[in-house]
C-alpha cells in the first residue's frame, strides 16, 4: 500500500485529531468535531487556527513546527503523536495528491500511522521521507546522477554520496506542515501525571528498592550468622558475595529510575507553572512587583530540587523503615523493638512540625528581606535623589534584625531534627537488644536478625530525617508558588464552535454595516467592596470608526480598554464582537481580533531581537514577508533612523541587556507590535503621550492608515 492510502482528507481532519488524541492516550474519550469551514481550504493560517481550537476543545494543544531537510527523519521518529500535511494539500493546489497523516508513534525504522478506516498501519520511515522530499529532490536527481557517473563514483557508494549532495543543496528547504499534538498544560495535574512516565519510573524505583532491601536482609543474615558463631563456611561466603554483586545492578536501576523521575517531574512542574504564570490575574501581576516575582522564581528552583529529592528519599526511607519493622518483629526484641521504633518516628514527626513552624517564620523574614532588596535596587537612583541619607538604612536594619531572630529560632529547631536521632535510635535499639539477651538468651539466627533490623532502621532513619527536612522546605516553597499553579487550573475559554469563530473573523471584512463591537450596560469593579469603575456603560464601535477617548486619570479609560480587548471580564452587562460574546468566540479568537497596546508602564521590551519584539503576536520563526512588513511599519512610524543605526537591523538584540531604546522609541515599538497583529480593532492606551509633535504626526498617520478600526485613549 502507498502512503496516500493512509491519508485523511481535509474534511475529516477534526475526526483525525479526536481519534489520534484518544489512540495516543492523551484524552480518555473524545467526540468527533465537525469539518473545517470553507476558509480553511484556501487560507493556511485559518487552518492552523482551526486546528488549535479543535485541539483546545479536546483538552489538547497543537504546536506548529518546521524542520530543515536534514532533520526530517528525526522529526518523523520523535515527533508523534502529530499531524503531517503531505505535498499537494496546500490551498490552491489541485494535483490530486495530498492529505494528512496521523502519526501515532515510531518503532525502529517504521512509523505507526492511524488511517481513516480507524485501523493502525505501519509505514517505513524512509518511504514517507521520500514521499515528503520528492518535490525537492526530483528536479536535482538527473543532474546529480549524471555527476556521479561522470566522477566515476563506485556503485556501492553512489547512494551515500547522492544523499550527501542532496543534503548540501537542500539544506535551506524547510518542512512546515506539521503539528505536534500534546496534552494541554491546563488539564488536571493527575491526568498529566498518568500520561507522563512518572508513575512508571516511580513503580520501577519502588519495586527495585524493595528487592534491594530483600537482598540486603539475606546478605546480613548470612554474614551475621557466621560472625556471631565465630566461624565461616566457604559456601555461605560465596553466597554472600553473590548477593553483594547482585545489589550493584539493583542500585544502578534505582539511580536510573530516580534520575528519570527527577527529569520528568521537573519538566511537568515547569510546564505547569509557566502556563499558570501566563494565566495569572493581571491585577496580581501588576501589584506584585519585581521582588515578589523574583522570590517566586527562586521558590520554583528550590521546589524542584527539594520536593523531588525529598519525596523520593522519604519514600525509599519509608520502605526501609517498614522492612526494618518486620525484621525487628522477627528478631529477639519482637514487639518491644517495633514499639520503640514507632516512638522514635512519632518524635520525628513532632520535631518536623516544630521545624516547619519555625522555618515558615524564617522564610517570611527572608522573603521580606530579599523583596525589599530588589525593590530598593530598582529604585536606587530615586533614593539617592530623594531620600535623606540618615534614613536610607532604617528599614533594612529592621528587616535584618527580624531575619536574624528568625534564623536563630530556625537553627535551634533544626537541632531536634538533626543527625542525633539515628544515633539515639542506635543506642536505644542496641540497649534493648542487650536487655533481651540478658533476660532471655536467644539463638544466633534471631540475634543476627535483630542486629540487622537495628542497623537497617538506623540507616533508614538517617535518610528519612534528611527527606523530612527537604519536604518541609519544599512545602513552604509550594505555599508561595501555589497561586501560580492554581492559575493553570482555570483554562481559557475555548470557542463553542471553531468554525463559527473563523466565520466571525471573516465577517468583519464583508459586512461593514454591522457594528464591530457593542457593549450594553457594562459594569466593572476591581473588588467586591469597591465602588464601580464603570457603571451601566453602553458603547458601539463600527468598522472603520476612529474614536478618541479622553478623561481624567482614574476615570476608567484603561479599564474600558481592558474590557474591550478581553483582558478583563465585566461584572455585569454584555459585550459582543460581530454579534457574539466571548464565551462563544473564545478568548483567543477575541484577542486576535481586538488588540490592545497598554500604557507605557504596563508594556515591556523583552530581551531578544527587535524582530521578536515586533512579531511576537504572529508566527515564529517569521517568514520573509513578515520581516519585510515589520521593516515597513517601523519606518512608517519614524523608526527608520533607529534601524539604520543598529548593526543588526531587525535582528539587533534589545531589552535590559541589549540596545537601549528611548522612551519615544519604545512607544513606537509597542504601536508597531500592535499593528503587525493585523487585528480588526486596535486600542491604543496613551501610546502617543511620549512623542514630540513631529513624531506624533508621523506615527498617527501610520496608525490611521493601517488600522481598520481605531480607538485612541489620551488625556484631555
Amino acid at each position: 500500500m502507498t502512503v496516500d492510502e493512509y491519508t485523511w482528507p481535509l474534511s475529516q481532519l477534526g475526526e483525525a485529531i479526536a481519534e489520534l488524541g484518544q489512540r495516543a492516550g492523551l484524552v480518555s474519550a473524545a467526540g468527533f468535531p465537525g469539518s473545517p469551514p470553507q476558509v480553511c481550504h484556501t487560507d493556511p493560517d485559518a487552518l492552523a487556527i482551526w486546528l488549535g481550537q479543535i485541539a483546545a476543545g479536546l483538552g489538547l494543544e497543537t504546536e506548529a513546527v518546521e524542520t530543515s531537510y536534514p532533520d526530517i527523519e528525526a522529526l518523523l521518529c520523535h515527533g508523534p503523536p502529530a499531524l503531517l500535511r503531505l505535498p499537494g494539500t496546500d490551498p490552491g493546489e489541485s494535483s490530486g495528491r495530498g492529505g494528512f497523516l496521523a502519526l501515532m508513534g515510531s518503532r525502529g525504522d517504521r512509523l505507526h500511522v492511524l488511517g481513516p478506516d480507524g485501523k493502525s498501519h505501519w509505514v517505513a520511515v524512509s518511504a514517507l521521507r521520500q514521499h515528503l522530499c520528492d518535490p525537492w529532490e526530483a528536479p536535482l536527481a538527473v543532474g546529480i546522477d549524471a555527476l556521479l557517473v561522470a566522477a566515476n563514483i563506485p556503485a556501492e557508494r553512489r547512494e551515500k554520496v547522492r544523499g550527501a549532495l542532496l543534503t548540501e543543496q537542500l539544506a535551506d528547504q524547510h518542512l512546515t506542515a506539521c503539528w505536534l499534538l500534546r496534552t494541554s498544560p491546563g488539564t488536571s495535574l493527575w491526568q498529566q501525571i498518568r500520561q507522563s512516565h512518572l508513575l512508571r519510573s516511580l513503580t520501577v524505583a519502588f519495586s527495585a528498592n524493595i528487592f534491594y532491601q530483600v537482598l540486603l536482609l539475606f546478605s546480613w543474615m548470612m554474614i551475621g550468622q557466621g560472625a556471631l558463631q565465630g566461624h565461616f563456611e566457604w559456601t555461605w561466603l560465596w553466597a554472600w558475595a553473590l548477593l553483594l554483586l547482585s545489589m550493584i545492578p539493583v542500585q544502578l536501576l534505582i539511580a536510573w529510575a530516580q534520575q528519570r523521575l527527577t527529569l520528568e517531574g521537573t519538566l511537568l512542574l515547569r510546564q505547569r507553572l509557566l502556563y499558570g504564570a501566563l494565566r495569572m490575574d493581571p491585577e496580581l501581576v501588576r501589584h506584585g512587583g519585581v521582588g515578589y516575582f523574583l522570590d517566586r522564581v527562586l521558590d520554583v528552583e528550590a521546589l524542584e530540587s527539594l520536593v523531588l529529592s525529598g519525596a523520593f528519599g522519604t519514600l525509599l526511607a519509608g520502605v526501609q523503615l517498614v522492612t526494618a519493622g518486620v525484621v525487628l518483629y522477627l528478631g529477639v526484641g519482637g514487639g518491644l523493638h517495633v514499639a520503640l521504633l514507632l516512638l522514635v518516628l512519632l518524635y520525628v514527626l513532632g520535631a518536623s512540625w516544630f521545624y516547619y513552624r519555625r522555618f515558615q517564620t524564617w522564610d517570611s523574614a527572608h522573603r521580606a528581606l530579599s523583596t525589599d532588596l530588589v525593590e530598593q535596587m530598582v529604585g536606587h537612583r530615586t533614593r539617592l535623589a530623594q531620600e535623606a541619607p540618615s534614613r536610607r538604612h532604617v528599614d533594612e536594619d529592621r528587616l535584618l534584625m527580624r531575619y536574624l531572630k528568625a534564623s536563630e529560632r530556625r537553627d535551634t529547631s533544626q537541632l531536634f531534627l538533626g543527625n542525633a536521632v539515628p544515633q539515639i535510635w542506635l543506642l536505644l535499639g542496641l540497649a534493648l537488644l542487650s536487655y533481651n539477651i540478658v533476660v532471655e538468651p536467644a539463638s544466633v539466627t534471631a540475634l543476627a536478625v535483630s542486629v540487622g533490623g537495628v542497623l537497617l532502621a538506623w540507616r533508614a532513619l538517617g535518610q528519612f530525617m534528611q527527606g523530612a527536612s527537604n519536604l518541609v522546605r519544599a512545602f513552604v516553597a509550594w505555599q508561595e508558588v501555589a497561586p501560580i499553579a492554581q492559575a493553570a487550573d482555570a483554562p481559557p475559554t475555548t470557542a463553542a464552535d471553531p468554525g463559527l469563530a473563523l466565520r466571525s473573523a471573516q465577517q468583519t471584512a464583508t459586512n461593514e454595516r454591522m457594528p464591530l463591537l457593542t457593549g450594553h450596560q457594562i459594569s466593572f469593579r476591581y473588588a467586591a467592596d469597591d465602588a464601580p469603575v464603570l457603571a451601566n456603560c453602553d458603547i458601539s464601535i463600527s468598522v472603520g470608526d476612529r474614536l478618541l477617548l479622553e478623561g481624567p486619570s482614574g476615570g476608567g479609560k484603561s479599564t474600558l480598554a481592558g474590557l474591550l480587548a478581553g483582558v478583563r471580564q465585566p461584572d455585569n452587562g454584555l459585550l459582543l464582537l460581530n454579534g457574539y460574546d466571548q464565551q462563544t468566540l473564545g478568548e483567543e479568537n477575541w484577542r486576535r481580533q481586538v488588540v490592545l497596546a497598554p500604557q507605557f508602564h504596563e508594556n515591556f521590551v523583552f530581551t531578544g531581537t527587535l524582530a521578536f519584539n515586533l512579531l511576537m503576536g504572529r508566527g515564529w520563526p517569521p517568514q520573509a514577508e513578515d520581516m519585510q512588513e515589520a521593516d515597513e511599519v517601523c519606518r512608517e512610524l519614524g523608526l527608520g533612523p533607529l534601524l539604520d543605526r543598529m548593526p543588526g537591523g531587525l535582528m539587533q538584540e534589545v531589552g535590559e541587556s541589549g540596545w537601549q531604546l528611548s522612551h519615544g522609541e519604545r512607544s513606537r515599538l509597542f504601536m508597531a507590535r500592535a499593528l503587525l497583529q493585523q487585528a480588526k480593532l486596535l486600542v491604543l492606551d496613551e501610546s502617543f503621550a511620549a512623542l514630540d509633535p513631529d513624531s506624533l504626526e508621523q506615527a498617527l498617520q501610520c496608525v490611521w492608515r493601517r488600522a481598520p478600526t481605531l480607538v485612541v485613549i489620551a488625556h484631555p
